[in-house]
């Protein structure tokens, strides 16, 4: 299957998709603000998440809110209970790909999830209410075999829709450009506490502004680790090594997209939008979440059942 070309019966059901997510999009005010974009990107992703399920050798969950709480920033009685095993399975809804009604779209998050940490749980320091970081929504696929990984984590921004909807709205990638700069700071933030709290070497983090996205990837060798005292500002300029990897990865990250569309229509944010059998996600959308699974997925980096 190619990334652009997804399961049978999609386009049946898309339309029923986009005009749900066209209502949820116009629900949010000219400001578009970010929690208003949380109902319409929990749909996108529920949706897509089914989509791009595979009965029970692969079954995609999306997670909003999931709490990255590294082992080392728990006090030591918690740390040592997750670390033995005693974490508890993600509780998110599973995605049925049988019809659009019967979508489930996951409301809950994991309290405690099982983890391995290279962290000293002997020199965790006390528990802090800021030693956890939130991404709006994290996709979780788990294979038959009860192998869970992360998929790819979403960061979700404000953009003023007033400015995709206008007449003649001209060129906005400058005002696009400076919404996604913003975070990149918070992305990076986000690479460090998953790096610390899952077992995996590498996270796709896609940013959401608006209706665009950017996908990066993030690798653990090149990705600054936390401190132990949670300043995650934290970076040893004098570093030797810190200094080579700066030099060849700036920003930290060693794959990113370019801004693309999550849709194929650009009108669709309009108020008087109804052709919805012509819409479905942009070919760069389908790509690099393809491309997520399928680097996800692969032996080399399938972590033991949790």
């Amino acid at each position: 299957m190619t990334s652009t070309t997804w399961k049978q019966g999609y386009a049946v059901k898309r339309s029923e998709h986009m005009e749900l997510l066209h209502e949820l999009t116009q629900c949010a005010e000219g400001e578009m603000l970010e929690f208003e974009l949380y109902s319409p990107h929990n749909l996108s992703l529920s949706y897509i998440a089914a989509v791009r399920s595979k009965g029970k050798t692969r079954r995609l969950t999306v997670a909003p809110q999931y709490e990255l709480h590294p082992p080392m920033f728990r006090d030591p009685a918690s740390a040592s209970a997750v670390a033995a095993g005693s974490g508890r399975a993600l509780r998110s809804s599973e995605s049925n790909p049988s019809s659009l009604a019967e979508l489930s779209i996951s409301t809950s998050r994991t309290e405690e999830t099982a983890v391995t940490s290279n962290a000293s749980i002997s020199q965790a320091p006390k528990a802090s209410n800021n030693n956890f970081r939130k991404p709006d929504f994290i996709t979780f696929v788990t294979r038959q075999d009860n192998t869970r990984r992360v998929v790819m984590i979403h960061e979700v921004k404000p953009f003023p829709r007033i400015l995709d909807v206008r007449d003649e709205p001209g060129d906005i990638s400058a005002q696009y450009n400076e919404a996604f700069d913003a975070a990149d700071k918070q992305v990076l933030d986000l690479a460090k506490y998953a790096f610390e709290t899952f077992d995996q070497d590498f996270f796709f983090i896609t940013t959401i502004v608006g209706m665009r996205f950017v996908t990066r990837r993030y690798d653990r060798k090149i990705t600054p680790k936390l401190r132990q005292d949670g300043d995650d500002d934290y970076e040893d300029k004098d570093d030797p090594e810190i200094k080579k990897i700066r030099k060849k990865y700036p920003q930290f990250y060693t794959t990113c997209s370019t801004m693309h569309d999550i849709l194929n229509n650009p009108n669709f944010l309009r108020d008087d939008f109804r052709d919805f059998a012509k819409v479905d996600y942009s070919d760069d959308y389908k790509t690099w979440y393809t491309k997520a699974i399928n680097m996800t997925e692969a032996p080399k980096y399938i972590c033991p059942p949790y």
